[in-house]
């Protein structure tokens, strides 16, 4: 929750200091990354933390894992490159901006990998530092931006975004790779080996509907700018993007609880306990129901 206040505190800085049209470029931009991230890397996550917690679990899975996101990433930047055009319209003719998406492509991969090893490795006290040091960085950035670029424009605060997400999470994919790493708690582990083929057989059928969520949430943000002809449009698209952002100020304080929750909802899973499973469900959905 800590780290969805912060992230909204960051677009409030960056609504500050923006005009509305300039706004509604980077408002596409921070739509277009919540798709590459979430959409392509949110289903690398729930099952990196679903395989680490299953009893008997696979060995190699965070090597497995990594090689399937490093495919997906080379796919996206493969579609940024052939999209090139449309991308440079959506964000206002900011080649800069163009590049740190493609950069934020990158890190989306080892933010998502990181995320979701933690949680199955039930190191929910590192996971909750990361996101909470990751909205930091993108709050301390954009303030850095605003107090010393005299006029600034989308693409620097495009790059506070790359940053953060480079700073909080590559590091910590790195420290998961050595061999000696022992962190957390996790099942004994089986006999059988995971392959990048078995992350990608088990994430393929998640993809399609994590797309097609972000799509349709991240969607209006990304085409209103675009289809702007006029500064009047552009200004505009800029207040659509802000009052849309707004409207969507639940999303980033609910959805990291989905990934949390695989670990917990998988045990009760393989114990066999459907009514304990039926009760933890309950009391979820009541509780989201009563903060509705």
């Amino acid at each position: 929750m800590a780290s969805g206040l912060l992230l909204n505190a960051y677009l409030a800085i960056i609504a500050r200091n923006l005009s509305p049209a300039e706004y509604g470029y980077f408002g596409a931009f921070w739509s277009l990354t919540l798709v590459a991230g979430f959409g392509f890397f949110l289903p690398i996550e729930q099952e990196t933390a679903r395989l680490l917690q299953t009893p008997g679990r696979p060995l190699g899975v965070v090597r497995a894992v990594l090689a399937t996101a490093a495919t997906m990433v080379v796919a996206q930047i493969a579609v940024l490159a052939i999209s090139w055009p449309v991308l440079m319209r959506t964000f206002g003719g900011h080649s800069v901006t163009v590049v740190a998406f493609g950069v934020i492509c990158l890190a989306s991969g080892a933010q998502f990998i990181v995320r979701g090893a933690l949680i199955g490795m039930d190191r929910m006290g590192r996971h909750a530092l990361i996101m909470v040091v990751d909205a930091a960085l993108r709050v301390a950035f954009a303030t850095l931006v605003a107090l010393v670029v005299a006029e600034p424009n989308s693409p620097e605060f495009a790059w506070t975004l790359a940053a953060a997400l480079l700073l909080a999470h590559v590091p910590q994919l790195l420290a998961l790779l050595p061999r000696r790493n022992r962190i957390g708690s996790l099942p004994a582990p089986g006999s059988t080996n995971l392959t990048a083929r078995d992350i990608g057989s088990a994430v393929v059928p998640l993809l399609l509907g994590s797309l097609c969520a972000q799509a349709l949430l991240n969607g209006p943000p990304v085409l209103v700018p675009a289809l702007a002809q006029t500064d009047a449009d552009a200004t505009r698209a800029g207040q659509f993007v802000a009052a849309y952002t707004l409207t969507r100020v639940p999303l980033f304080l609910v959805v990291p609880l989905q990934t949390a929750l695989l670990p917990l909802l998988t045990g009760l899973l393989h114990d066999g306990d459907r009514r304990a499973l039926r009760r933890v469900i309950g009391k979820i959905t009541a509780g989201l129901l009563t903060l509705a």
